[in-house]
């Protein structure tokens, strides 16, 4: 038997004493609680309210910090401690790509004297310069990836105990730009470091005073294996204390390894606006994160430019426009190829006048051969798996960007060798392409 109870009866049973409850206080008190909490919206917009979900089960002070950057007009520079280029190739130019990056500062290549050949014809291939230096012994390795096109040039350096370095000038019609890498080895077991850390204090100071004695302003970057982002360890203050007594600034502020720590950084003097928009993403190549940032710096380019006529359509005032539509002075009494012809010098009349045709010198950059919208498409898969990563930061995200990120990977790696295939087979009637043909196969 169902029992039913109406709203007097239950009124009744109280006595007629019905506590009220004040909802506005319950509200302050769950919001103070943290669980009655709405989420911010932006109104007037045409997309709507747009729902932004919560972490759940996130410990977001243990994530490295993950932004999709957009950046300004200037040199968009990428430093990255890449642990074996040769293995990375395809995954890091589609990661410098993907971010619209000019030039990459590698640390910890690992490239030696039968590495390096293969690695900088692949690198070629995919539209990349290197400059590199190869490894002294285990791990290490220092270089400066480059878009084609882009005028670099390798200056000498003295080598030193403590650490590797190059140095890459860039040149403008005004100034120059000298890029200087540098990798301090960690002192562990594997590697047998035993060298002081006054050692390289000392060597350091030497350095930099060979690099503030040349023309041109320069970026010192690198991984120096120094926990700069403690206050407590002895190396990082001495270290701090060294680089400010020269005049130089640190910009990176967020942790670039996986273990919380700051240990790739940008040095420039900090009586000059060198570099700006420093942002650390964590592109999931090895287990530091990626610092991008900005030069204000436009470099000579090798590659011939030329010139291209546009109009900005989208800056024509269309009242304006409808208006000079409307008082045509089209004739009536002319032939239909006439009138057609009128129309048409009239019209462009009229757009040369809202819209006026420009110059711009730019340099035409070829697309990979094996490109392909197969890939086009697999890059657009990939970009979203990184944006909802970015947003929820959940692990089950990260893990499908990075199977997005291998997958990317392949399909390049298979387009590119059917493409090469192709071309041995296509040349294989010729004699004299015959023997490479049969040394492939």
């Amino acid at each position: 038997m169902r029992i039913g109870y109406s709203g007097s009866k239950l009124y009744s049973l109280n006595n007629g004493q019905c506590k009220t409850v004040d909802y506005s206080s319950l509200i302050n008190t769950l919001k103070g609680l943290n669980i009655f909490i709405r989420n911010k919206t932006k109104r007037g917009t045409r997309a709507g309210r747009k729902f932004k979900p919560k972490n759940h089960n996130v410990n977001n002070s243990s994530q490295t910090q993950v932004k999709t950057c957009h950046y300004s007009q200037g040199l968009h520079l990428c430093l990255i401690n890449i642990r074996s280029l040769p293995d990375k190739c395809i995954t890091l130019t589609e990661h410098l790509t993907d971010q619209n990056c000019d030039i990459g500062l590698i640390t910890e290549t690992w490239l030696n004297s039968n590495t390096c050949g293969s690695t900088v014809s692949e690198l070629k291939s995919l539209g990349y310069d290197l400059h590199h230096v190869p490894r002294k012994g285990r791990g290490g390795g220092v270089g400066v990836l480059s878009k084609h096109g882009i005028a670099t040039q390798v200056k000498k350096c003295p080598d030193y105990q403590t650490f590797e370095n190059i140095e890459v000038l860039c040149k403008s019609d005004k100034e120059s730009l000298r890029l200087c890498v540098v990798y301090r080895p960690p002192v562990t077991k594997q590697n047998n470091v035993r060298i002081p850390m006054s050692e390289f204090f000392s060597e350091f100071a030497t350095y930099y005073e060979t690099i503030i004695s040349k023309v041109g302003k320069f970026v010192i970057a690198g991984d120096f294996n120094i926990h700069v982002d403690s206050d407590t360890d002895t190396h990082s203050s001495q270290f701090k204390e060294l680089f400010h007594s020269f005049g130089l600034v640190q910009h990176v502020d967020n942790p670039t390894h996986r273990l919380g720590h700051t240990l790739d950084l940008l040095l420039t003097k900090a009586d000059e606006s060198v570099i700006s928009q420093v942002n650390v993403i964590d592109p999931q190549l090895s287990d530091h994160s990626a610092v991008h940032f900005i030069v204000p710096f436009k470099p000579q380019t090798t590659a011939p430019p030329c010139n291209v006529e546009y109009r900005k359509f989208r800056n024509i005032n269309k009242d304006k426009f409808k208006e000079a539509l409307l008082t045509l002075p089209i004739s009536s009494n002319k032939t239909l190829e006439e009138l057609i012809n009128d129309y048409n010098k009239l019209i462009k009349n009229i757009i040369d006048v809202h819209a006026p045709k420009k110059t711009r010198r730019i340099v035409i950059k070829p697309e990979n051969p094996w490109f392909c919208d197969t890939i086009r498409d697999a890059r657009k898969v990939r970009r979203k798996a990184e944006r909802t990563w970015v947003r929820t930061g959940l692990s089950v995200h990260k893990q499908i960007y990075i199977t997005e990120i291998k997958s990317v990977a392949k399909l390049v790696e298979s387009k590119k060798t059917e493409y090469y295939n192709t071309k041995v087979v296509n040349c294989a009637s010729d004699q004299k392409n015959y023997l490479i043909y049969q040394m492939c196969y």
